[in-house]
């Protein structure tokens, strides 16, 4: 039979002292992910992929709409669970913003109310609530709870196999490890690339096999071995014949390895990643074992970064499931810290803990004044006022712009960047011009079409909010220049 150690016990002396201290401050991180999500939960349109959620879930209960020659029909088939969740939710809170993205919203705050509490058992109650409140105040974490998409449902099951193959480790549990690539395989059929997850399983189990401080059983290391194999087994024979069929984005071509890493580290926030390198340090030096857990899993997420964006279109969204090891690794830090403040006095602790969790509060702000995307609202609303009866439009995401002036629908044509001039030059309505309408970023308009747009087009209106850190999200909308017009 497999034997089982006890968990060593929290720090006696931290920064909370008494149990009723962590409690306290732990339901007030919680009230803080609460509010923090349901703010703003409606206020925002809809962006990028969100409407593709409904075409999904469609596709997923069997629409004859998308019976037989949509490209994308095999999607909803590899990720069953995610569309499963959608489906109930939208049954239950509606297909509105706000409706729409209570799946979410829950699946973040049941993340940090995890987070907390497994952690405490695992690395202390400094190091728990820290990496909980960090996921609260968390800037990328805040918006994919407020976003129509499977990311948020991904991360908690994923959040959930991490601390139960943690547990596992520490407990020299077989029996725990296979709940722990249940729960994984779970995140699997909600998100397929959280898949990787498995392979730093394996590498944890093998590290700590291999440590001389108490023996971990060869079942351990077998069954996270196993499971591994069940997920590439099933990848090969279930996932991938199911991938071939996917349809290819508009002239997506994905991120650079480059553009994969920093978009990697904002993700987790630079302070994060910053913080998680001394965080391992430390962890090691209290428990081996749990820092070969969790420096093997942020290893898996910052290899991703590295591989994925060549096999792949790749954008730093697919891996945000696999974020929670790098920000448990900054958590460990900032409650070092806190720890360390708290025998000068309470005050300084308590002080230093709040301003390191600070550090991300211009994002965060920021977040709240364009919901982290561009308004597709106020860009379909101002072009529906203006645009002629015979006049056309080129866009990047024309559905956007449907969903909230059905009367644009047939006015649009959906092309990629660099086929946007040559269409606008050969397509001139005779009593009519030609309408570019583009999100873009902080780089202003998107090449290669930039100085063709400087003289062939006239600039009608930029929608933008301002946000208080560097990053915008600005929709252009350019007007062919034509005499008379």
């Amino acid at each position: 039979m497999t034997s089982e150690r006890r968990l060593p016990e929290p720090p006696p002396r931290d920064l909370f002292g008494r149990p009723r201290a962590w409690r306290v401050a732990f339901a007030a991180a919680i009230a803080v992910a609460v509010i923090s999500r349901v703010v703003g939960i409606g206020q925002w349109s809809f962006a990028s992929d969100e409407l593709g959620t409904f075409h999904d879930v469609r596709m997923f209960l069997g629409d004859e709409e998308y019976a037989h020659d949509d490209p994308d029909r095999n999607v909803p088939k590899m990720v069953p669970v995610a569309m499963a969740l959608h489906a109930a939710s939208h049954a239950v809170f509606g297909t509105g913003e706000a409706g729409s993205r209570a799946l979410p919203a829950v699946c973040g705050v049941l993340q940090v109310v995890l987070v907390g509490l497994g952690l405490k058992y695992l690395l202390g109650r400094t190091p728990a609530f820290a990496t909980a409140a960090l996921l609260a105040v968390s800037p990328e974490h805040l918006f994919y709870a407020q976003y129509h998409r499977f990311y948020a449902p991904a991360a908690l099951f994923a959040t959930l196999a991490f601390l139960a193959a943690a547990r596992s480790l520490g407990l020299n549990s077989a029996r725990r490890m296979v709940w722990a690539c249940a729960a994984a395989m779970l995140a699997v059929l909600t998100h397929t690339l959280v898949g990787m997850i498995f392979g730093g399983f394996v590498v944890a189990a093998a590290l700590a096999r291999a440590m001389p401080d108490g023996a971990r059983s060869n079942r351990l290391l077998l069954a996270a071995a196993g499971g591994a194999v069940f997920a590439a087994l099933f990848a090969a024979l279930y996932l991938y014949p199911l991938a071939k069929g996917k349809a290819v984005g508009y002239g997506w071509e994905g991120y650079s390895i480059s553009h994969a890493v920093f978009s990697g580290v904002s993700q987790v926030t630079w302070p994060v990643a910053v913080f998680s390198v001394p965080g391992l340090v430390i962890l090691w030096k209290r428990d081996r074992v749990q820092a070969a857990f969790w420096g093997s899993q942020a290893a898996v997420w910052a290899a991703s970064l590295l591989v994925l964006p060549k096999m792949l279109p790749f954008h730093s969204a697919y891996v945000f499931p696999l974020c929670l090891p790098v920000i448990v690794l900054g958590g460990v830090a900032v409650g070092e810290i806190a720890d360390r403040l708290t025998p000068v006095s309470k005050l300084a602790g308590l002080t230093g803990l709040a301003g390191l969790l600070m550090l991300n509060l211009p994002a965060v702000v920021s977040h709240y004044q364009d919901g982290s995307r561009h308004d597709f609202r106020a860009a379909a609303n101002w072009v529906g006022d203006r645009i002629g009866p015979t006049d056309v439009m080129v866009v990047v995401q024309g559905d956007k712009l449907s969903h909230y002036r059905p009367e644009l629908e047939g006015r649009w044509h959906r092309l990629p960047y660099k086929d946007i001039p040559k269409f606008v030059d050969d397509r001139r309505p005779a009593d009519g011009q030609v309408w570019v309408v583009l999100p873009g970023g902080r780089g202003g308009l998107p090449e290669p079409w930039r100085e063709w747009a400087e003289k062939n087009a006239r600039w009608r209106a930029t929608i933008v909010h301002r946000r208080f850190d560097y990053h915008e999200y600005p929709i252009y909308i350019l007007a062919e220049d034509r005499p008379g017009r």
